[in-house]
């Protein structure tokens, strides 16, 4: 292993979408306010614990949304943040296909900034 357990990988960037949690029979709105390929950071009212494991269905706009079970790493008065532990192929291709999309603007933005592209 590169990176030890503590170490981030892969930098979560700021993005908002909706979904809901199942936890324990019950659902339960949220909002995430940050994603990477391993982990997001949302907001709930959920009564969840750090290492309790749910099931989120995730709304990234109205044509695509993905599902995955995540494990709350810390809860703090302002949110959760949490690991993907399990995702199916199509669902981990919709959340890939927003990071790209992420990353392809930002690299477009530093190239308009540099001159390198003109709009």
């Amino acid at each position: 292993m590169l990176f030890g357990k503590s170490a981030r990988r892969y930098h979560r960037f700021k993005d908002s979408f909706g979904g809901r949690i199942e936890y324990l029979g019950s659902s339960y709105p949220c909002l995430v306010q940050d994603i990477s390929p391993r982990g997001l950071y949302l907001v709930s009212g959920a009564p969840v614990n750090t290492g309790d494991r749910m099931r989120v269905d995730l709304h990234i706009s109205q044509d695509a949304r993905f599902s995955c079970v995540i494990e709350i790493r810390q809860v703090t008065s302002d949110g959760l943040s949490a690991e993907i532990v399990d995702i199916a192929d199509a669902d981990a291709g919709v959340l890939n296909g927003r990071i790209h999309e992420h990353y392809s603007a930002v690299r477009l933005a530093k190239a308009k900034a540099a001159g390198a592209v003109k709009v």
